[in-house]
């Protein structure tokens, strides 16, 4: 399997990262209706020039479908990390969905635009509430 997609919270960072570090192969991955912390960003962050990071390496697709507690700067450092000089033998990222996550707004979605250029395909769709 190469894809990984967790639906709604299932025990906190320490599941999640846990669950993250059984399948390191992974290509994929969408979080769906959850808590999606800082934390775990920075677990997912490609760092050191040989590609040390602790989970998913090889993630070339990642998507955040409606969910909330993460900061734009700590999703663009991931993001960043993942695109133009990767270490050899690891893939960059291909595409990234972000839609209807709370706390993005026309400022944040113009800050994921700009890191995305020229790297990978990004898609962000805003919440049209104002009460969001």
């Amino acid at each position: 399997l190469r894809h990984l997609i967790l639906l709604t919270n299932f025990g906190g960072d320490s599941a999640i990262l846990r669950c993250l570090a059984c399948c390191p192969r992974r290509e994929l991955l969408a979080f769906h209706m959850m808590t999606m912390t800082d934390t775990i960003l920075r677990a997912l962050t490609l760092t050191g020039t040989t590609g040390e990071t602790t989970l998913l390496p090889h993630l070339q697709i990642f998507a955040l479908l409606l969910c909330g507690g993460f900061s734009c700067p700590a999703l663009i450092k991931c993001l960043n990390s993942r695109k133009g000089d990767v270490p050899p033998g690891f893939p960059r990222l291909e595409q990234v969905r972000i839609d209807h996550c709370a706390g993005l707004g026309p400022g944040e979605k113009a800050e994921l635009e700009a890191c995305a250029a020229r790297s990978f395909n990004l898609h962000v769709e805003l919440r049209t509430r104002l009460d969001d």
